[in-house]
């Protein structure tokens, strides 16, 4: 064994001075033991006869001799070197038949890596020294529980600190987690070198495997949600948060404790919301997020005699399905890409309300659900005139010219209504009452006051309330004028 110091350094030089860089990489294997590994120099003495490998135990300045390799090895491993405490580095020099009168190559040392787990944070903060022999080096970072195959967590570092806080991939609670830090030289990427690997514990109160919102319904400007959190969690705190956009800053809403099946309303909704779950630790921070489920816009708008329905997209949204619930309820799409549909409105059938459901599930998990309504108000058509001492039928309505009252384009039995005649004085000429079974051609006015005498030529004021079947009513006012023309 050779030892030289630095005054053997400078009596030396020209043993002791550097050339090349014939040392391809300095790595730490899986058992812990420093590898180094060469490539032949084009420039070979004719009088070398092997390898000559130095430690730097005790810095820049001293160097022990570890071994002597022939010519045919392009690799060592230092296994006198464990336990490892940090970082080695080394140096080639030839050995020829007359002793060492080699040129040493330039030191190589791998990154020395310690790493801290934060149970607050949930986070691995890693430090490494650098990487000394190359020029620029980058950094990717390996983890995974201890015994299994490490995975690339992060990659192209170019600072030596880090912090891990589950990007790709979540740390696990109370766990033995292991990291390592692989260097890259930038100017050969096939040349890389490991640090040793740390494992560290991850100690920590017991996080929820699962914050789900499983339905999510809005309706009448209220959304109800309904989740669900896991029970084996140790935590004690969580929150509904929601944002106005999905990438957005997510505020809570609502705290609650249990961890059964919860629910909760959000009053006054009047526009797209994103909701999530949350669980808080016991410093304060978010631990743990949920899946991601938004309130989908049902418009309804009536058109040519049509509803044009539409609704936005929701994040994730797999498909959609359209039910109308009112009238008669039906299954209208099933399982489809399209956010639109058009039905035809059905006069005949009076129904003032009808409502719909629009349906999604995520590709991440939940349901979705939007109900809205639309009150579609039957054409009401009076006339402007009566003639009562004529018999002949309005082509468009069939009703005849002696008889006033309204025209609707619907089963009469779907509606009732009482009309009011009155003089421009205020004073009220006759009232009309039509019931459910009654033809309102039957109930009409003809033109004769209480006493069932002709009331004169002159403008008359009207009042129509109309009452439907499902209990919604329209009332209208308006002017009708009676004309006395022998006409028949």
């Amino acid at each position: 064994m050779v030892f030289c110091c630095a005054a053997c350094l400078q009596a030396r030089a020209q043993v002791c001075q550097t050339s090349g860089n014939m040392i391809r990489s300095v790595s730490v294997n899986d058992r812990g033991e420093p590898v180094i590994t060469w490539d032949a120099p084009a420039d070979l003495p004719g009088n070398a006869t092997g390898y000559i490998i130095y430690d730097y135990v005790g810095g820049a300045h001293c160097m022990d001799i570890i071994t002597t390799v022939g010519l045919g090895a392009r690799s060592y491993t230092h296994a006198a070197a464990k336990p490892l405490s940090a970082s080695r580095a080394y140096s080639i020099a030839f050995e020829t038949g007359s002793g060492n009168d080699g040129d040493l190559t330039q030191q190589h040392a791998f990154p020395w890596l310690e790493a801290v787990y934060d149970s607050c944070r949930y986070a691995l903060d890693l430090q490494w020294t650098p990487y000394t022999g190359w020029g620029r080096v980058t950094y990717n970072i390996y983890g995974g529980e201890l015994g299994t195959s490490l995975e690339l967590l992060a990659s192209s570092i170019s600072g030596l600190q880090y912090t891990y806080a589950g990007g790709l991939r979540e740390l696990p609670d109370n766990e033995w987690y292991e990291v390592y830090v692989e260097a890259v030289n930038t100017a050969d990427p096939a040349a890389k070198s490991r640090s040793n690997r740390v494992a560290v514990f991850t100690k920590t109160l017991q996080r929820p495997a699962h914050l789900s919102i499983q339905r999510l319904r809005y309706a009448g400007h209220q959304v109800q949600l309904e989740f669900t959190v896991d029970p084996a969690t140790r935590l004690a705190t969580f929150h509904v948060m929601r944002s106005s956009h999905f990438g957005g800053e997510y505020a809570p809403v609502h705290t609650f404790s249990g961890k059964t099946l919860q629910s909760w309303t959000d009053e006054a909704v009047h526009s797209m919301y994103y909701y999530r779950l949350a669980a808080e630790n016991n410093c304060r921070r978010i631990a743990k997020q949920g899946n991601v489920l938004n309130n989908m816009e049902l418009f309804i708008k009536p058109e040519n005699g049509e509803w044009h329905l539409s609704w936005n997209k929701l994040h994730n949204g797999r498909s959609y399905s359209l039910e109308r619930l009112e009238p008669s309820p039906q299954q209208l799409l099933s399982n489809v890409a399209d956010t639109a549909y058009r039905e035809r409105i059905d006069a005949s059938a009076a129904a003032l309300s009808y409502c719909y459901r629009v349906a999604s599930v995520t590709d991440i998990g939940g349901k979705s659900e939007t109900v809205a309504c639309a009150d579609y108000e039957p054409e009401v058509w009076m006339p402007d005139a009566i003639n009562p001492q004529s018999a002949v039928r309005n082509p468009h309505t069939g009703r005849q010219r002696n008889r006033f009252g309204p025209v609707l384009f619907i089963d009469p039995s779907a509606y009732a209504y009482r009309l009011e005649i009155y003089d421009h004085n205020g004073g009220r000429v006759a009232a009309i009452e039509k019931a459910f079974t009654d033809s309102p051609l039957e109930k009409s006015w003809t033109g004769v006051n209480g006493q069932g005498v002709f009331v004169p030529e002159n403008m008359y004021l009207y009042r129509l309330e109309l009452s439907f079947t499902n209990g919604k009513t329209i009332k209208k006012t308006g002017n009708v004028a009676v004309i006395m023309e022998n006409v028949f």
